[in-house]
């Protein structure tokens, strides 16, 4: 009896130790709504690309910007604006500029930066191809720099050309032919990740001028 009792201990605690490790490498830190509250329109910066694709990082950048906009629940500054603002103002390297000052040029609360680990076609299949995906996406509160949220995923999908022809459609008006088998599985990688999102508790006016600045990300 003492031997099985010692077993579900150890059990127990071995199951506590491998979820925590697993939302740890996933996301962090927690979400800190004080400063989410605060943050209601986003600039979303260009991506560093650590893959072989030259277009990759502006390819998950494009994604992104197309997912939040859709959700709705921040305003995304457009990404060909903020480009023109940061060229305007010298910045060829965001990363050396501080979020606050950031913030000011770009007019947002928040900024999103990211990196591509990975895009690749691992194989050819038969009618297809398998593509892996890995991305690491932060949101920052612009006025203190605080990090609010943190996600990193990795994502082994068929490009699945013939699902959802209206993404293939909309994206491949932005990007040559070689990028079209990376369209579903960075656009499903994306979806994922965003689902741990924190949202902003907007209220009165600030829910009235969100929903009034729907605006094409891209």
């Amino acid at each position: 009896m003492k031997n099985q009792i010692l077993l579900l201990v150890i059990l127990s605690l071995s199951l506590s130790l491998s979820a925590c490790i697993h939302s740890k490498e996933h996301l962090r830190p927690d979400p800190q709504q004080e400063y989410v509250d605060e943050i209601k329109k986003v600039a979303i910066l260009p991506f560093e690309n650590l893959s072989s694709l030259d277009r990759a990082g502006e390819l998950a950048q494009y994604h992104l910007a197309y997912r939040l906009s859709q959700e709705g629940n921040y305003r995304i500054k457009n990404l060909i604006e903020t480009g023109q603002v940061l060229s305007a103002h010298g910045i060829t390297n965001p990363d050396k500029v501080s979020f606050k000052r950031l913030g000011e040029i770009l007019g947002v609360d928040g900024i999103i930066t990211g990196r591509v680990l990975k895009m690749e076609i691992e194989r050819e299949l038969l009618d297809d191809a398998l593509i892996i995906a890995e991305l690491n996406i932060s949101l920052f509160h612009c006025e203190t720099g605080t990090p609010v949220w943190k996600k990193r995923a990795y994502r082994k999908d068929k490009s699945g050309e013939s699902r959802l022809p209206s993404i293939i459609s909309l994206f491949g008006k932005h990007f040559e032919e070689e990028y079209t088998p990376y369209l579903l599985p960075v656009y499903y990688l994306i979806k994922d990740m965003t689902k741990t999102l924190p949202q902003p508790h907007l209220i009165g006016d600030d829910l009235y001028e969100k929903l009034g600045d729907i605006t094409e990300p891209f």
